[in-house]
């Protein structure tokens, strides 16, 4: 009995330091790229042949980030997009007693990250203009505006009414990760270097694992 729970309490012990994959019978894993002592590295990206993956982060003890996208190579790189999501957002309106020509928007992050984005306008007229917004998250509009939404592959909200007189929006969604056409750069078949929230490569690459089907 004693050496059953020796088993059984080394077994517990195991399956709380290794990440948990859940796989259907349809996704089989190629490849982990981790650090050098995984599984305790900050970060791994897994691999599967559906051309998914799956991006884990350490957040403290006990606490891991993940989320799932899609993963494409060209040449010496991994493109890596995020799956569609719609999360959490705060809007602030800057406003002002004269309505100004244009209206600002500019759609982040909470990680101070920026995001590009289709801006959905409807104007007093009820017509709707579509607006694409630059690589710094921002989008001009041009024509008076009563309500917008964003949405596209990546992120969306409902609809949005603005007051008359406003002449900025600012927009935070609350996720760290936006992995939106981000490269990561394949150095070698076995060293991957990846990016920080900021779109900077980093100092460290990570290296690849067969991956235990």
């Amino acid at each position: 009995m004693r050496m059953k729970k020796i088993i059984t309490l080394k077994l517990f012990i195991l399956s709380a330091l290794l990440p948990v994959f859940a796989l259907t019978p349809e996704k089989h894993g190629i490849c982990t790229y981790c650090g050098p002592n995984y599984p305790n590295h900050k970060e791994w990206l897994s691999l599967y042949d559906d051309n998914t993956f799956r991006y884990c982060r350490y957040e403290g003890p006990g606490s891991y980030s993940e989320l799932w996208g899609r993963w494409e190579r060209r040449n010496n790189s991994l493109i890596l997009n995020r799956d569609s999501i719609s999360n959490n957002f705060k809007v602030k309106e800057m406003k002002s007693e004269i309505k100004k020509p244009d209206t600002w928007f500019r759609v982040s992050t909470s990680s101070r990250s920026f995001v590009t984005y289709d801006l959905h306008v409807i104007t007093p007229q009820r017509d709707t203009v579509v607006v694409h917004s630059d690589g710094s998250g921002r989008a001009t509009v041009n024509c008076g505006i009563s309500a917008f939404w964003i949405g596209d592959d990546k992120i969306s909200t409902p609809l949005y009414k603005l007051a008359p007189t406003t002449n900025e929006v600012h927009i935070v969604f609350d996720f760290h990760r936006t992995f939106d056409n981000e490269v990561w750069i394949l150095e070698h078949e076995d060293t991957l270097r990846p990016r920080n929230m900021r779109g900077d490569l980093m100092n460290h690459v990570l290296i690849r694992k067969e991956y235990d089907y």
